[in-house]
């Protein structure tokens, strides 16, 4: 998880508008979705560094944080469904991040 999160935190940073036009749409091409766009690429970052650098023992407290983090996105981006254009962006999201979310407390509790 912690690569693919490196992965994701990367690609939100550098190319915003490109990583999140699926997800939000319109809002991706404006400032202000950039700016959203890049510091949710830097919260990935610093959950991937956690993740990848924590020697395995002490792992658990970076994948609590990593899928509470999954979830603040996965109810944040089911209550605005209604406001955002039909498409698969949103819902790829709310199955992805979900099941992240699963993986990641499932991994913790190991």
């Amino acid at each position: 998880m912690g690569w693919l999160r490196l992965l994701t935190g990367l690609a939100l940073v550098v190319a915003p508008e490109m990583s999140t036009r699926t997800w939000t749409h319109a809002a991706a091409a404006l400032p202000g979705g950039r700016l959203a766009a890049r510091s949710l690429g830097g919260r990935e970052l610093v959950l991937a560094a956690g993740m990848l650098t924590a020697p395995i023992e002490d792992r658990r407290p970076w994948l609590l944080v990593a899928a509470a983090a999954d979830a603040i996105d996965v109810g944040a981006t089911a209550a605005s469904l209604r406001q955002l254009p039909l498409g698969a962006g949103a819902l790829a999201t709310i199955v992805l991040g979900s099941g992240a979310c699963a993986v990641q407390l499932r991994a913790a509790t190991r």
